[in-house]
Formats: C-alpha cells, sequence, structure tokens
C-alpha cells in the first residue's frame, strides 16, 4: 500500500500558497491595488506607475525594454514555481 501524498509536501509550498491567499484576500478587500488610482488609499501598491498598454517600453536612454505587469509577474512566478516543482521531490 503505497501512503498518501500530501498536498503540501515542502514548507516552501506552504510559504507560497500562504501569501497567495494572503495576496487574494487583501486584493478582494481593497488594500492590495495593481496601479496606483485617484483617491484609492491602499495599503500595497503592485507598480508605482500608471499602467502601461505597449508590450514595449522605450526607456531616456533609447533602449527597448519589456516592462512585467504585475499580473504578467504573478502568473510568471505561478508557472515557474509549477516548474520546478518536481525538483522538491525526493529522488527514488
Amino acid at each position: 500500500v503505497q501512503p498518501k501524498s500530501k498536498p503540501f509536501p515542502s514548507p516552501g509550498l506552504w510559504i507560497l500558497w500562504t501569501l497567495l491567499g494572503i495576496g487574494v484576500v487583501l486584493r478582494f478587500t481593497g488594500k492590495l491595488i495593481l496601479f496606483p488610482t485617484e483617491g484609492a488609499t491602499p495599503w500595497i501598491a503592485l507598480s508605482r506607475s500608471d499602467f502601461n498598454p505597449t508590450f514595449w517600453t522605450i526607456v531616456d536612454w533609447g533602449k527597448d525594454f519589456h516592462v512585467l505587469h504585475p499580473i504578467s509577474g504573478i502568473i510568471l512566478v505561478l508557472i515557474l514555481t509549477l516548474c520546478y516543482r518536481p525538483l522538491d521531490k525526493p529522488a527514488k
């Protein structure tokens, strides 16, 4: 009989899910916003600049950069976490 696998096999995943849960609660209570807005008084704003709808941003010295928006950064972190999750399992 094989033992059941735990949903949170490592402390890192406990921390990840806890932070994600806290972020969701703060977002829906209005204490966390993605971009600054006039009149809003959040505890946390994930971006200090206004929303930029373009993919590439040209900075003052002439270089083109891709600036991550807060939501794309969060999605990227979650995808990388899922990709690295198999590395956390012990070798057989």
